[in-house]
């Protein structure tokens, strides 16, 4: 009884070595570039030209920093 590993030693060893070469080297680069062309493509949307503007103050500023989260905190 022979125990053999689904993926073998030498694979896995020359998929790090290409994934650290790719990274390094930028190959994937135009890669990336088309891939956040499509997405913005896909997630674009008009513009409304609203200006929102949102005041907080110390009590809020305070109260966020104190829970240890980065979510707002809701308006009573």
């Amino acid at each position: 009884m022979t125990n053999r590993m689904i993926i073998s030693w030498r694979t896995l060893g020359l998929s790090l070595l290409l994934a650290i070469v790719v990274g390094f080297s930028s190959i994937g680069e135009p890669i990336d570039r088309v891939y956040d062309a499509a997405v913005g493509r896909v997630a674009y949307r008009p513009v409304s030209g609203d200006i929102v503007v949102v005041g907080v103050d110390d009590r809020a500023v305070a109260r966020s920093s104190t829970a240890g989260s980065a979510a707002p905190t809701p308006q009573r």
